[in-house]
């Protein structure tokens, strides 16, 4: 398993699928609960808040060594938000990206959660959360969604400078990350 840190060639990932393990700010979704829960049951159903906090519905508990050897290689979000590590990941690997905003995958409670703080969730810690490369993205997700672990083809690598975000007919640019710019 490859994992960050060892560079490669741009051309070594050229068409490679973008596949997201795991869920958009879950730690950030958590975290707003843990420290709001109180004023948020008396705006929220109590069962939804339940569900909402553990960490488990958001983040991947282990990786199967099938899913591991699968990919080219593997990055963990962490305590990153997506958008910062999709431009970190850019960098570590010398490649550009084209993402899909409506595949990234995201629970309605972050959503709601993260308005309600007035937080963007794709700025948000994200936890146990990875991104990973495969030659086939449809094939790696479905072998991740076999083995308990949800996944979603985001996007896709290519040989380009620009890490782009396609929403609809709209297409922006990834920034540097806040914290890599300093």
């Amino acid at each position: 398993m490859q994992r960050a840190g060892i560079k490669k060639k741009t051309h070594e990932f050229d068409g490679c699928d973008l596949v997201m393990l795991g869920y958009t700010a879950g730690q950030e979704t958590c975290r707003i609960l843990t420290q709001n829960h109180e004023e948020l049951k008396a705006l929220f159903p109590s069962f939804w808040l339940e569900g909402a906090k553990d960490p488990l519905h958001y983040e991947i508990r282990e990786i199967p060594e099938a899913a591991q050897s699968a990919a080219a290689f593997w990055f963990p979000v962490g305590d990153r938000g997506l958008f910062e590590a999709l431009w970190l990941l850019g960098e570590e690997y010398r490649v550009g990206m084209e993402i899909d905003f409506r595949r990234i995958p995201i629970r309605q409670e972050t959503i709601e959660l993260c308005e309600w703080a007035k937080k963007d969730p794709y700025e948000e810690p994200c936890g146990r959360v990875y991104l990973a490369a495969a030659e086939n993205g449809l094939a790696f997700q479905e072998l991740c969604r076999e083995n308990g672990i949800s996944a979603a083809v985001i996007g896709r690598l290519n040989g380009k400078e620009a890490r782009t975000l396609k929403k609809g007919d709209e297409i922006r640019y990834l920034n540097r990350a806040a914290r890599d710019q300093a």
